[in-house]
């Protein structure tokens, strides 16, 4: 017996009233989402989504771009300033942090029928730093819009598989694994957008582009795509939770007299939703008393720009190179990020370096100038004229030391009362040295906050959808955390590594599920109990 087909009006019917009722399927086309959203509908009784939960994939998206292409809207979002309940969940969300990841949640909530205010203290971008993009981000970045896709690879530099290079000197090995960079590049695909982080680490690097670049593009995007939708501000975000369990949402900025002041920017509302970007030293981490603790050994690195392109590589193009350097007094590290204007360098400080209190600067670019000129092939005397600055565009920017050490959130999403918060980025876990693996893991954390959405809109409870959204922040984090934490230590085989590897994220899962000692602590622990018949992983032995 045959199975009756419905009519295609009817399933284009029944696909328009399940956006309507999720307006984050108008941002999130991925199939797993769109299958799980209608067959939770269908399981709530909603007209016509049994009929759009036993259709196949190919309808599936189908139906939605037809949706979408006959001009669908979400339904009417109120103004923050209404504090009249919108029925089901909230659709107001706030994002902290305008980076390039607070800007990409914000559009994709926006997109998704929210009505989004962005909070950021910088009055501009500023960062001069080089970030690498893999091909995993540029298909997320498609997957929210692909337009935005495009307009970011335009300001991009391409980069091509012959220019990621690293240096065979005498002893000295391969920085990061660039076996297999030419495959798997293609134009920015939504369809192809990596599922997990483990899948994002192992797409290839395909440009090279300026962190305030990346932002500007984004930035330009939301205000040019969501006028009504998305509110920019500036100041940072204030919580302060109160004995009622709820939390007073408010903007802190500098008053006239130069002290601080709140600001109720939601008109006495309580948002639906608050997504923090916040950095490495989220203010709001800390006053919703959320533990943050060292997950590596520290190192001292030195970054800064050099302002002359790698004149190896075509105009307009860019270069990876990369330096392992083992010598008798310690092992160092070096990469070059060149695009078609300037030269992103990170030196690594041999063990022990302390710069002279008398004339500290001079020290630090004598060592960040030599390590510039071996990793880019290129005199000391010619990098020293063209210039150099630090890793913000402003008077007087120098090359920078900074101690390079991982740290990880105990937590990545909570509830209070009725508003979930989640923490994306460097907020959950930061500094697990891999080239481009923050900023592309943390921009792949956009799809955590479409699914995020279309579970608060569909159904979900906000405590089971921020448990959700948790899991696979941190599947995304620890997956940059598994590629970055060898270079924090010296191993001899790849089975070493690996257990290495393991080891650090078992530490990490257990320090999150019971807390007390760091998760530095319990793999140095860990590493401690291996044979002494030959040195343990990462802890040379005492003479």
């Amino acid at each position: 017996m045959s199975t009756k087909v419905p009519p295609r009006s009817e399933l284009l019917s029944a696909m328009k009233a399940a956006m309507e009722r999720v307006p984050a399927l108008a941002a999130d086309g991925r199939e797993a989402t769109v299958r799980e959203v209608t067959s939770r509908l269908a399981s709530q009784g909603v007209p016509g989504a049994a009929l759009l939960a036993k259709a196949d994939a190919a309808t599936l998206a189908t139906l939605r771009t037809q949706v979408l292409r006959d001009g669908f809207s979400a339904a009417p979002v109120r103004s923050v300033g209404d504090s009249a309940r919108l029925p089901g969940p909230s659709r107001t969300a706030v994002v902290s942090g305008g980076s390039y990841t607070g800007l990409l949640a914000a559009a994709a909530l926006a997109k998704g029928g929210y009505q989004v205010t962005v909070l950021e203290p910088r009055p501009q971008h500023t960062r001069d730093i080089r970030l690498s993009l893999r091909q995993g981000t540029l298909d997320m970045l498609a997957a929210v819009d692909p337009q935005l896709a495009a307009e970011v690879a335009a300001k991009a530099s391409p980069l091509d598989a012959a220019d990621i290079k690293a240096l065979k000197l005498p002893g000295n090995g391969e920085f990061f694994p660039l076996r297999g960079q030419a495959e798997g590049r293609h134009a920015p695909d939504g369809a192809q957008a990596p599922e997990t982080g483990a899948a994002m680490m192992a797409t290839p690097f395909t440009h090279v582009i300026v962190a305030s670049d990346l932002e500007e593009v984004i930035e330009a995007y939301v205000r040019r795509t969501f006028p009504q939708q998305v509110t920019v501000l500036e100041g940072k975000l204030s919580a302060k939770p109160g004995a009622d369990g709820q939390v007073a949402w408010g903007l802190e900025r500098k008053g006239k007299d130069g002290a601080s002041v709140v600001e109720d920017f939601l008109h006495g509302a309580r948002p639906g939703l608050v997504i923090v970007a916040e950095g490495a030293g989220s203010s709001t981490r800390t006053s919703l008393g959320i533990e943050s603790a060292p997950s590596t050994p520290t190192q001292e690195w030195t970054a800064g720009v050099v302002h002359t392109p790698d004149p190896s590589v075509a105009p307009g193009h860019a270069s990876i190179h990369s330096l392992l350097d083992k010598a008798p007094e310690g092992t160092t590290r070096g990469v070059a990020l060149a695009d078609r204007s300037a030269t992103w360098v990170l030196a690594q400080s041999r063990p022990g370096f302390e710069p002279d209190s008398a004339a500290p600067q001079e020290q630090i670019d004598a060592q960040w100038f030599g390590t510039a000129a071996v990793v880019t092939g290129q005199s000391q005397d010619s990098l020293q004229r063209a210039g150099a600055t630090g890793p913000v565009r402003r008077d007087g920017s120098v090359p920078t030391l900074f101690e390079l050490q991982g740290k990880a959130s105990r937590d990545a999403a909570l509830t209070v009362g009725d508003t979930v918060v989640g923490f994306v980025g460097d907020s959950v876990l930061t500094s697990t040295f891999q080239v481009g693996g923050g900023m592309n893991g943390a921009l792949g954390e956009i799809a955590e906050v479409m699914t995020l959405a279309a579970d608060l809109q569909s159904g979900v409870s906000p405590k089971d959808a921020a448990q959700r959204f948790e899991t696979s922040v941190f599947e995304r984090a620890d997956a940059w955390s598994a590629a970055g934490i060898p270079f924090f230590y010296e191993t001899s085989s790849r089975e070493e590594t690996k257990a290495l590897v393991q080891a650090h994220l078992e530490a990490l899962a257990q320090w999150r599920a019971s807390g007390g000692a760091s998760p530095l602590e319990r793999l140095q622990a860990v590493l401690s109990q291996v044979s002494v018949a030959s040195e343990p992983l990462g802890m040379p032995l005492a003479a």
